[in-house]
């Protein structure tokens, strides 16, 4: 079976940064798919499991993808790694509040091979916006 190619209607804003002038796209997204959509997609297309096995097995998979997150392990999948992190500057007093609160714990992507392989070469075409979308073209202190 041949490969779909990435292909996506973007729309186009105007960058209002003066220190970095032109455009960027931005894709029109076509949806949102939840876990329950997914689940029914993936029952859909194997025929075999019902919605209910497939989301309970979803569901599964993500809380233990969390548990070890949480735990300190790295998660790798088709779509990519996730990697836990800390953020912001190291004060080695961790007893003090304002030390720790220096510090979050969050999650880093990194993409796939697959995934990576999926995006290569992609086609884009830019849509024209709706005139009703309001879009700032400049912006100003009121107070200056």
């Amino acid at each position: 079976m041949k490969k779909k190619r990435v292909e996506w209607k973007v729309w186009v804003y105007r960058n209002n940064y003066r220190e970095k002038q032109g455009e960027y796209p931005r894709v029109m997204l076509r949806g949102n798919m939840d876990m329950d959509g997914l689940a029914a997609e993936v029952a859909r297309r194997a025929g075999t499991y019902s919605v209910e096995t497939v989301r309970a097995i979803a569901s599964l998979l993500e809380r233990t993808a969390e548990e070890l997150l949480v735990e300190g392990y790295s998660v790798t999948g088709r779509l990519g790694t996730l990697t836990p992190a800390v953020t912001g500057m190291w004060n080695p007093d961790r007893t003090s509040p304002s030390a720790r609160a220096q510090n979050r714990a969050v999650a880093r992507y990194a993409m796939g091979g697959a995934l990576k392989e999926a995006f290569a070469d992609p086609l884009f075409h830019e849509e024209a916006r709706a005139a009703a979308v309001p879009v700032i073209g400049e912006a100003r202190n009121a107070d200056a």
